[in-house]
């Protein structure tokens, strides 16, 4: 109650001791302006690493790449980039989760600095930066502002994830901020998911962006009837969800009703129809229906 009317909203970024380029502040001004923010909103995310910045260099602006593949097609891309970019360029892969980020840390090995990171890796990386050096860092969307120089490669897998939205004010997603360092840094951006967003799929139509998609594998539709089954799951139904529980799979229930099958839950014996033997289902409250 003390402090209550004098609190004043922060407007802007001074730039004189900021500890961001120019080409960082717009990328902060540009966010600000998309989700109705202040800068200082922005640049509070930013702050964990402004460290030493470098002359500005005028922003050559590349067209994102999106890989649209299955993660072990990802996965090979890759290493192909570790294997291209590691120790020449400062390389970073954002993940929606922790374990995922371990995951991938452990799959494509080398010095890399990820979410765990104490003390003396933070010394580590703040002499990196101050030398002008290369970095890799795997790791989830906290990392979205690591500074980057043009030429440096941020890639982006899972962009549509939960996960990949700040969870303080302005709630700011990593594919926009990726978007909008691309423009005015100069940073390569790399995104990589299944599937194209649908909201996205303009982009590539107007060759905005670069889709590497990989050949599909063909999945055959498999239909099991349960009828006269005794069981809720037919048996072949669920050899095959075991077959494939590694992989995603879609079941379509061709089923009326609200409730598929009466059953008894205290011996489980399944409600059926006196003619055709079918499992009944509730239709309504009042009507059984096989």
């Amino acid at each position: 109650v003390a402090i209550k009317g004098r609190i004043k909203e922060i407007e802007s970024i001074d730039r004189s001791g900021a500890g961001f380029s120019t080409n960082q502040v717009a990328t902060i001004e540009d966010l600000a302006s998309w989700y109705g923010a202040s800068p200082a909103e922005v640049a509070y995310h930013a702050l964990a690493w402004p460290s030493v910045i470098g002359a500005d260099a005028k922003p050559i602006v590349k067209k994102p790449i999106f890989i649209q593949a299955p993660w072990p097609e990802r996965l090979k891309f890759y290493r192909q980039l570790m294997a291209k970019y590691h120790g020449k360029r400062r390389l970073i892969f954002l993940l929606p989760t922790v374990t995922q980020a371990e995951g991938l840390r452990t799959e494509l090995g080398g010095e890399t600095f990820g979410d765990d990171l104490k003390v003396a890796g933070k010394r580590s990386i703040d002499q990196k930066l101050a030398d002008n050096k290369p970095v890799t860092v795997i790791g989830v969307q906290k990392w979205i502002f690591f500074p980057l120089r043009p030429n440096d490669v941020l890639v982006i897998d899972s962009p549509e994830a939960i996960a990949a939205k700040s969870q303080r004010r302005p709630f700011m997603r990593s594919l926009r901020i990726g978007l909008l360092r691309a423009k005015n840094e100069g940073v390569q951006l790399i995104l990589g998911d299944n599937l194209l967003a649908v909201a996205d799929y303009q982009r590539k139509l107007d060759k905005t962006w670069r889709v590497i998609s990989a050949a599909l594998k063909t999945i055959p539709l498999t239909i099991i009837n349960r009828h006269r089954s005794p069981s809720l799951l037919a048996e072949p139904f669920a050899e095959k969800l075991t077959e494939a529980e590694k992989e995603k799979n879609l079941v379509f229930v061709a089923a009326k009703g609200f409730a598929n099958v009466l059953y008894c839950p205290a011996c489980a014996d399944v409600c059926r129809c006196p003619n055709c033997g079918r499992a009944t289902q509730l239709k309504s409250e009042q009507e059984l229906v096989c």
